[in-house]
């Protein structure tokens, strides 16, 4: 599986995670996407330990796609 977002694939590893999660936070401090301070902790636990994809429900203006690519 790969995961999707903004342009850019990631893998479905713990440092590809990381990577995707860093990017997330990278693009709301930029003002490009929107998640309340609230839901952080929540789209961080998603992304690294969960289904990736389900984190979008709390970013608003973006969106996370799982897709298996071969």
């Amino acid at each position: 599986m790969n995961i999707f977002y903004s342009k850019a694939v990631f893998g479905y590893g713990k440092n590809s995670r990381q990577k995707l999660f860093n990017r997330v936070i990278a693009e709301k401090q930029a003002g490009r996407i929107k998640i309340a301070d609230e839901n952080i902790k929540e789209v961080e636990s998603l992304i690294m330990d969960g289904d990736p994809a389900e984190a979008s429900k709390f970013i608003q203006f973006g969106v996370i796609k799982v897709f298996d690519c071969m």
